[in-house]
């Protein structure tokens, strides 16, 4: 939609799946426009075969001239499948309470945030990927931020660019385990900012010598912890020798 000036431009989907195709298509594609805004009803579903599930480019001409820079929010209850692309403006996405954001590998937000409220599920649960997200992360205490993990190995990524913020729950969907072996699942080159106080749901218990034991209790900021936070990463750890919790 859009392509002819720099009116704002609203979509609401209501229900059903909406479904783009291959190569460049996206499920919904923004062309310029000034203050865009995309709503996604519960019951609704954003994807694409080419990865892209929502697409806001910058309104160029056949010469590649920008004619206007959007703006574009997306305010997400139902589900979002794949890349989000809101060009160079301020992006803002916001996964609403019972809204669940499935990502590919790229979120590009230009200077505005992603707002995590509901399900952030990085690739999908099995689908080991890094999730590039340019702009900021915030968590709620309402959010839940799910994520493969595979210690001694690859887990699921999720790599900002900017600041991060991120409060509510880590949903392991665990692996492989590692004695004393962290796995990192989040990181953030400007760094934490404010209270980071996730903590753990549904945290596989293991037995090890009889005794059960849970590798996902919270302790932030502490390297032996079993989910840490640091000055610019998060990470889950598994550490089978410590007191069992």
């Amino acid at each position: 939609v859009g392509g002819s000036g720099g009116g704002n431009i609203t979509i609401n989907l209501h229900t059903g799946m909406l479904s783009g195709g291959t190569g460049n298509a996206a499920g919904i594609d923004i062309d310029g426009g000034a203050t865009n805004t995309v709503n996604i009803s519960s019951g609704a579903t954003v994807t694409a075969q080419s990865g892209f599930a929502i697409q806001a480019t910058d309104g160029v001409d056949q010469n590649g001239v920008a004619r206007v820079i959007g703006n574009t929010t997306v305010n997400n209850s139902g589900s979002i499948v794949g890349n989000v692309d809101l060009g160079i403006g301020m992006g803002q996405v916001n996964n609403l309470a019972g809204g669940t954001f499935t990502t590919g590998s790229a979120i590009n937000l230009g200077s505005g945030a992603l707002v995590n409220a509901g399900r952030l599920d990085v690739g999908g649960a099995g689908n080991i990927i890094t999730t590039t997200l340019n702009g900021a992360f915030a968590q709620t205490t309402t959010g839940t931020y799910a994520v493969d993990v595979r210690f001694g190995g690859t887990s699921d990524l999720l790599a900002v660019n900017g600041i991060a913020n991120v409060r509510g729950a880590i949903d392991p969907h665990l692996l492989s385990l590692l004695p004393n072996t962290p796995a990192t699942i989040l990181t953030a080159s400007g760094g934490f900012i404010g209270v980071n106080d996730v903590t753990t749901v549904n945290s596989p218990t293991v037995t090890v010598d009889g005794q059960s034991r849970k590798p996902g209790v919270i302790g932030v900021r502490s390297a032996g912890a079993k989910v840490f936070a640091c000055r610019r990463s998060i990470g889950v750890g598994a550490r089978l020798s410590d007191t069992p919790t």
